[in-house]
């Protein structure tokens, strides 16, 4: 099950929001965004998570709407990393295919 509902208590424990069929969701929908010349933005727990934000941004996505409670935590995590280590970061996460090796790139994430 890759789509869970976070606040049902009955398949909330399925939701994996760096799941490969996620990332790679992620990656295609960019893919055409850029192809298009379409900005593409990402709102929600991801866009403000240290951990998927150079994912993200290695997309070449390039506007993260969060909560303004959020933005310092943001633009830290964007300042210390360089678009190249966003871009292989994102290149390596989205290359896993099981959840367990997703997971530990996350914890390997640029800038740390």
């Amino acid at each position: 099950m890759v789509g869970a509902d976070r606040a049902n208590k009955l398949v909330a424990d399925h939701y994996i929001p760096f799941h490969p069929a996620v990332n790679k969701g992620i990656q295609t929908v960019a893919r055409a965004a850029q192809a298009q010349g379409i900005d593409l933005s990402v709102c929600g727990e991801m866009a403000h998570d240290p951990k998927h934000i150079p994912f993200l941004v290695g997309m070449g996505i390039k506007t993260l709407s969060v909560n303004p409670k959020f933005l310092p935590k943001v633009q830290k995590t964007i300042m210390s990393m360089t678009m190249d280590q966003a871009r292989t970061y994102a290149q390596t996460l989205v290359s896993q295919t099981r959840i367990k090796d997703a997971a530990k790139i996350l914890e390997t994430r640029p800038g740390q």
